[in-house]
């Protein structure tokens, strides 16, 4: 989880955005699921939160950013 902790912004961003963005920095062969479910795991544990669902037919559409401690 630190390669998405270290690459998430200080504003808003898009679920798919993050993920692409890991992707092109470390190609690792992780899939993007890996790495979504990573991501939802850190909204269970409230250190993001959801802005909005920007797609709800994308599956990584949401509009995320850091949450307020």
């Amino acid at each position: 989880m630190v390669i998405i902790i270290e690459n998430i912004p200080d504003r808003e961003f898009v679920m798919a955005q993050l993920i692409g963005t890991i992707w092109g920095k470390y190609p690792l062969g992780v899939g993007d699921g890996w790495y979504a479910l990573c991501i939802k795991r850190m909204i269970a544990d409230n250190q993001l939160e959801i802005v909005a669902d920007n797609d709800v037919s994308h599956p990584h559409g949401k509009i995320l950013r850091k949450a307020e401690l």
